[in-house]
């Protein structure tokens, strides 16, 4: 993909606990064309009780953000750096220019807003004397609209894009602060399958395989954490269990299994997937 349309994940938080997010509503859209639902986390200002409407900036499991900047999807933000190298560099003229902007925004506003103050004056049959507005009330209806995505940022964020050597260190530390490596060698088998995940602790695992998009789909798997199925032992207790729940919840429970190759650690793992399922159950 061509630097200029490349996705920006921005990591937020310090030390092995950054989150991935993604504040851009295009670049939301990009993911969700190529398979990649992720969360919405933010609460809209004008229904902050009501948790299913929720609105930018979209967080991305681990594995998503490692898998989007290995296939040269996107990109990594180096999160509150970024915003402070990126207010660094703001000039006078630039801060000018932004205060023009605002003030064209009011000054548009104020003339819409009284010829709509002089409609309802003619609608209710007053002059303009007899419904004279009140400019501080008119003052205080005007409104400032803030982007979902800085441009002023996006520019730093595009310099950390082309550089290869930070890239490389954002994505090992991120994939180090994973607690369980091998969740990203399940990760990238799935996708290769074409299935959309999603955290899967709600039923008990750790992703939620759908074979399309989420919102036309319902789920099918629910993938258990990677586990060297060699030599990392499986609980009969745990199989008889999550096989009831898979049952419970109509979904196949699946154990992810990572086979590491013994004579050089650092190839590629063989992945394999065993499906358990109740009999008899309609």
């Amino acid at each position: 993909m061509d630097g200029s349309n490349k996705i920006g994940i921005s990591l937020v938080g310090s030390g092995n606990g950054r989150i991935p997010l993604v504040f851009d509503i295009n670049d939301i859209k990009k993911l969700r064309d190529i398979g990649v639902a992720g969360i919405l986390s933010g609460t809209l200002p004008s229904a902050a009780q009501q948790n299913g409407f929720l609105s930018v900036p979209l967080r991305l499991m681990v594995e998503e953000a490692l898998w989007l900047t290995e296939t040269g999807v996107a990109f990594f933000i180096s999160g509150p750096e970024s915003v402070t190298t990126a207010a660094e560099t703001v000039t006078s003229s630039e801060m000018e220019r932004a205060r023009q902007e605002l003030e064209h925004s009011f000054a548009e506003q104020r003339v819409f807003k009284r010829q709509q103050h002089a409609e309802k004056m003619a609608r209710l049959g007053l002059s303009n004397a007899e419904g004279k507005e009140t400019p501080a009330l008119l003052e205080s209806s005007l409104f400032v609209e803030i982007p979902s995505a800085s441009s002023l940022i996006s520019n730093e964020a595009k310099r950390q894009g082309n550089d290869p050597a930070q890239q490389q260190k954002l994505w090992h530390k991120l994939k180090d602060g994973c607690t369980n490596p091998g969740d990203y060698r399940v990760y990238k088998a799935l996708k290769q399958q074409n299935y959309f995940l999603s955290p899967g602790a709600r039923f008990g695992g750790r992703f939620i395989a759908y074979p399309g998009d989420p919102l036309r789909y319902h789920s099918h798997m629910t993938v258990q954490p990677a586990l060297d199925y060699r030599r990392d032992p499986l609980n009969l207790l745990q199989v008889v269990s999550g096989g009831r729940l898979g049952t419970g919840v109509k979904k196949l429970w699946v154990v992810a299994g990572v086979r590491a190759h013994e004579e050089q650690e650092d190839i590629e793992s063989d992945v394999s997937f065993f499906s358990i399922e109740w009999a008899g159950f309609g």
